[in-house]
């Protein structure tokens, strides 16, 4: 081991006396030997864990700050960008506006600290005195955080190890949700009359389980009539543009999902809207979705009985 801990007594401004933790080495040079305080330790185990982390003393390498680590990532033509384009993590310009965002306020808190000296006390401490921030704003920081412990080998010489930072907890208001009882009065046609085409979008969505975008880009030959099952296959994103692949697919992994459609409501959309067998039969040449719906059978009584009342 290069680096040695020691406790060091050490007298404050006001005159008290006090243990620290220090380290000392030898430059591999000179021969000459330096200590130096290690932050933010309480025992010996904390003070091994640190030197542990420290480069070797006989690597010259200049470190690396966490500005010259993130100064690139989530730009859009980055090579930062191209290597998770090539690893398969395509990210949308919105995803990517998001990270950057959260890589900009990590940067003017920890940006001239080198990326190995980052410590939990340094980052969770920090997160928590923001008391104007949500357990979710501080958990998105951490996951950019962790994008950049990713991309420090790419810059580095020397191993980085990346503390186990804690997460927060969420204190968002859940979302509400209807009951079976207002779901029922919800869907009274009786209160639809000037709008069948609202009501019958409402009814997939809740039938269904569709996201928004989803159910914004919905197209009717996404339903298999005869085996009351409907493909997700894209999603209508905010500008407006509809994707050919669901939430997690890509361009370059159009993967989809299908989920089963109540009888009740797959009846009014039949009566409703419902296509020419030539389209289903061009749009429904891959293999793989007879067995998706096949694997979906067992669920399928418990579907039709969404809404009634138990």
């Amino acid at each position: 081991m290069f680096y040695h801990p020691f406790k060091k007594t050490v007298k404050s401004k006001a005159g008290k006396t006090t243990k620290r933790w220090y380290y000392w080495w030898k430059d591999p040079i000179t021969g000459i030997q330096h200590q130096k305080l290690i932050p933010n330790v309480s025992n010996q185990s904390e003070a091994y864990v640190y030197v542990s982390k420290l480069p070797d003393p006989t690597n010259t390498q200049r470190r690396i700050t966490v500005n010259e680590i993130a100064a690139k990532m989530f730009l859009p033509d980055s090579e930062h960008v191209q290597r998770l384009n090539q690893l398969g993590k395509k990210l949308s310009s919105r995803t990517l506006d998001n990270y950057r965002g959260f890589i900009k306020e990590i940067t003017k808190q920890f940006g001239d600290c080198f990326i190995e000296d980052l410590t939990i006390p340094m980052v969770n401490g920090y997160l928590m005195n923001l008391t104007d921030k949500s357990g979710s704003w501080k958990n998105s920081f951490l996951e950019a955080l962790n994008h950049i412990y990713k991309e420090a080998p790419w810059h580095c010489t020397y191993p980085v190890i990346k503390p186990d930072y804690p997460r927060f907890a969420r204190n968002s208001k859940k979302a509400d949700i209807f009951t079976s009882d207002e779901l029922v009065r919800f869907f009274d046609g009786t209160n639809w009359v000037d709008g069948l085409r609202e009501y019958l979008l409402f009814l997939v969505m809740a039938s269904c389980g569709l996201r928004l975008g989803e159910a914004r880009g919905l197209r009717v030959k996404q339903f298999i009539l005869e085996s009351h099952a409907l493909v997700i296959d894209g999603f209508c994103e905010r500008n407006g543009n509809r994707t050919n692949y669901n939430k997690k697919g890509s361009d370059e992994d159009q993967k989809l999902r299908v989920t089963l459609v109540p009888d009740d409501t797959m009846k009014l959309v039949q009566k409703m809207v419902g296509h020419s067998s030539v389209e289903m039969t061009e749009y429904y040449t891959r293999a793989a979705i007879p067995e998706m719906v096949e694997g979906l059978n067992p669920a399928r009584q418990a579907v039709n009985m969404l809404f009634k009342e138990t």
